[in-house]
């Protein structure tokens, strides 16, 4: 048999690419079919190149720093963002270029992916600049420093946009009372998942999307008890209730009192 041996001794951290070597080594030296001693030099014209193999395989691991701001976890993004950069602090000029510019391209398309509303032209420039920061410290700040207002932008955007959402969803529900307003029929108009649709609603409004279509049915069965001589019966259809003895359950166990005794009371005083 043969065996692979490593002149000296290694770094711990080093362990796992010097038995891979050692391994491919003999895989090598056995296909000769005869015993033998082989031997991994301490640097073999091969370090520096396992190394820079190493450190572009952390390069690619971005992708996976990538992915924390894709699925909306921006905490856990900064700090592995940070981690990253700083594994690259200590390289040479052209792994630290090639990390930097991957950064940055990353937070550029994410700028471009907004048409670039909100951004500021000198830090897109500068971006693309590495050799505009004094050191490689004050370069990785600063993608920080974009990545941070990258997320506090579409933050802002975000909550714009779901507040226009719900606006949206409670102006189709007042006009249309007397409709199918379920979580699932909803859903469909908004073109949402009925779970985030409610979630949304909730975090937007401070209450869930049923109360506030009881809510708007209490109101506008009060206002039609106010201003008009309908039957209860009529109006419980009016505003999505198909029976008058529910409508009427309903309306007692909010106000205390019968819809005719609401409209009486009202009358008398």
């Amino acid at each position: 048999f043969s065996v692979a041996l490593h002149r000296q001794g290694i770094r711990w951290e080093d362990l796992p690419d010097t038995v891979a070597e050692l391994q491919r080594l003999l895989f090598r030296g056995t296909g000769e079919k005869q015993e033998r001693i082989l031997y991994l030099e301490p640097d073999d014209g091969n370090g520096a190149e396992r190394r820079q193999g190493k450190m572009r395989g952390e390069i690619n691991k971005f992708a996976n720093v990538a992915k924390l701001f894709e699925t909306g976890e921006p905490d856990a993004f900064i700090e592995e963002f940070r981690l990253w950069l700083d594994g690259f602090l200590a390289q040479d000029d052209i792994l630290f270029a090639e990390a930097y510019y991957t950064a940055a391209t990353f937070l550029l398309s994410s700028i471009n992916r907004a048409d670039g509303e909100g951004s500021d032209p000198h830090r897109v420039k500068k971006l693309l600049h590495l050799d505009a920061f004094g050191s490689r410290r004050a370069a990785c700040q600063f993608l920080l420093e974009t990545a941070a207002s990258i997320i506090e932008r579409e933050g802002e955007e975000q909550e714009r946009s779901s507040e226009a959402i719900v606006r949206q969803l409670n102006k189709y529900i007042e006009q249309h009372l007397a409709d199918d307003l379920s979580l699932i029929r909803l859903a469909e108009i908004a073109r949402f998942n009925p779970q985030y649709l409610s979630r949304l609603y909730k975090q937007v409004m401070g209450i869930g999307i049923s109360e506030r279509i009881l809510e708007l049915r209490l109101a506008e069965a009060k206002r039609l008890l106010d201003e008009t001589q309908w039957k209860v019966q009529d109006i419980a259809v009016k505003i999505g209730f198909q029976s008058a003895p529910y409508f009427t359950r309903f309306f007692k166990k909010q106000t205390g009192l019968t819809p005719h005794e609401y409209r009486t009371r009202r009358i008398h005083v």
